[in-house]
């Protein structure tokens, strides 16, 4: 008997399979991951007017229109509609500042718009480990010696255990379970074979041990480097330094600092940062 074939799927216009596809992902992400999710799509669909595409699926997936349409501003060269969006869940929504868009040809040449928004980071990501200063990596991509000795390593642990044999094998496997206990067992090993490649790379650059005192007179040290193209370049002051400032305990960003003193205070964070490494 021959297999039966769904003409009603194979009828349909691309445009719409490709909104359900879409719709089915999110979704997928949504349930299953309790992720956040951003849409940026060049939709060519005036939200407005889409009773069957775009406007279902951001009803479906209960996407809100971070950055709000404006009928004064199409962002297709040749249109008047603007049909390039941005969409984001609940959380993201709550995360975002501000947006904007720019001018055609802004940055990368393209006859449409570019839209933007920005994001407050602890909002977003409140339980995200900051990552390592310099101080604490063993690798650097400025050592390129170093490097290739990790990478080369890597490949030699990973050929010798048949990592991508046995993933490839899972490929055809139809026992959930199984498939899961064995994938923590390949990530479990190849965090193993990363620490041990790591470690073959020999000790850290300034051969100094982690501790919390040396990562606050790095952070202080940075802070008023940052301090100092601020005031003397006339860097804009973001937002993470401003947080890394009060974090630290360190004058306002609003008020003036002169050169001389953020000069001294400079030297003597690099002192400090020197005896914390001399004494560890």
């Amino acid at each position: 008997m021959a297999n039966s074939i769904d003409l009603s799927e194979t009828q349909k216009h691309p445009r719409q399979r490709f909104i359900e596809d879409l719709e089915a992902q999110i979704l997928g992400w949504q349930e299953k991951l309790s992720c956040e999710v951003i849409l940026c799509i060049d939709a060519n669909d005036d939200l407005s007017k889409s009773y069957k595409g775009l406007s279902v699926l951001v009803d479906a997936c209960q996407l809100i229109n971070i950055h709000p349409d404006n009928v004064n501003t199409p962002t297709y060269s040749e249109g008047q509609n603007k049909i390039d969006h941005i969409f984001g869940t609940r959380g993201i929504a709550r995360a975002m500042t501000q947006n904007g868009i720019t001018g055609y040809a802004t940055g990368i040449p393209s006859d449409h718009r570019g839209l933007f928004i920005d994001l407050f980071r602890s909002e977003l990501f409140e339980k995200m480990n900051p990552l390592q200063s310099t101080v604490q990596r063993v690798l650097k991509c400025s050592n390129i010696e170093r490097v290739s000795k990790y990478k080369m390593g890597l490949i030699s642990r990973a050929t010798q255990s048949q990592l991508l044999r046995r993933l490839k094998h899972l490929e055809s496997m139809d026992d959930p379970a199984q498939i899961k206990t064995d994938l923590e067992q390949i990530d479990k090993e190849w965090t193993e074979m990363r620490l041990e490649a790591e470690e073959a790379c020999g000790k850290r650059f300034n051969q100094t041990l982690w501790s919390f005192k040396l990562v606050q007179a790095g952070r202080i040290l940075q802070c008023w480097k940052c301090q100092w193209h601020i005031t003397k370049k006339r860097w804009k002051i973001t937002r993470a330094f401003e947080e890394l400032a009060i974090e630290l305990g360190m004058p306002s960003t609003r008020v003036f600092i002169s050169v001389s003193i953020i000069r001294k205070r400079i030297r003597k964070a690099e002192a400090d940062l020197k005896a914390i490494k001399e004494n560890a």
